[in-house]
Parts: C-alpha cells; sequence; structure tokens
C-alpha cells in the first residue's frame, strides 16, 4: 500500500472536485447554486420519487394492473380461509423426497415418516 503523500491528496482533491454538485436546475427551471438550496432540493427529490403512493399522472399502473388476471371472490374466500390438516397433509405428498423443504433442513421424508406425530403441531 502507497503511503499518503502530496500527489495522492492532491489526486484525491481533484476527484473530489469531480463529484461535488455546483448547481442544480429545479423542475421550476430555477437554478440553484447555494449548497444548501441543493441538499435541499436533492432530499426533496428522493423523498418524492421514493413515496408510498403510486402516482406517475401517466396511468401505466392502471394499465398494467387493469390487464392483470384477477380471482374471483369465491375463489378468494376459499384461498383466504384457514389451512386444513388435509391439504397440508397433499401438500407434503406432493413434495419431492429427498428435498429440504425449509430453512431447518429436515428433509421432507422426515415429516413423511413421522407426519402422524408432526401434523397436528405443524398445522398451528
Amino acid at each position: 500500500m502507497d503511503a499518503p503523500s502530496k500527489y495522492f491528496f492532491s489526486m484525491e482533491k481533484k476527484n473530489g472536485q469531480k463529484r461535488f454538485i455546483y448547481a442544480l436546475r429545479s423542475e421550476d427551471g430555477e437554478l440553484l447554486s447555494d449548497p444548501a438550496d441543493i441538499r435541499g432540493r436533492a432530499v426533496m427529490f428522493y423523498q418524492n420519487l421514493y413515496r408510498s403512493e403510486i402516482n406517475s399522472g401517466h396511468g401505466v399502473e392502471s394499465v398494467f394492473f387493469d390487464n392483470l388476471p384477477k380471482v374471483s371472490e369465491e375463489a378468494n374466500f376459499d384461498l383466504s380461509g384457514a389451512l386444513t390438516l388435509e391439504e397440508l397433509f397433499k401438500a407434503l405428498q406432493s413434495m419431492e423426497s429427498g428435498r429440504a423443504p425449509g430453512v431447518d433442513g429436515l428433509p421432507v421424508d422426515f415429516y413423511k415418516a413421522f407426519w402422524s406425530e408432526l401434523g397436528d403441531d405443524l398445522l398451528e
């Protein structure tokens, strides 16, 4: 590693000056040159960009969301219901043997072998 020197310090100073924003034009066309104004405008820009509401004004979102397939009310009701022991058992039986179903690292075969002991606990 190179020791700090005047040369490297001057190189970094030049690079730092290249990254500095000296002026910024706001959305209304005003030229901002005061560092506090530039920082404030940058903060406001990113706050607006990442706010939680979707409001682009282009209607792109509505075109996208309106054309997605929709679940019927009846299917939504069925999907929102509580999982049954039978459904859980069917899901377990459909899993490929020799695979680990989750972060616990236990293979599917373990759950299949001990279903009678574990089924109710897994459902909870």
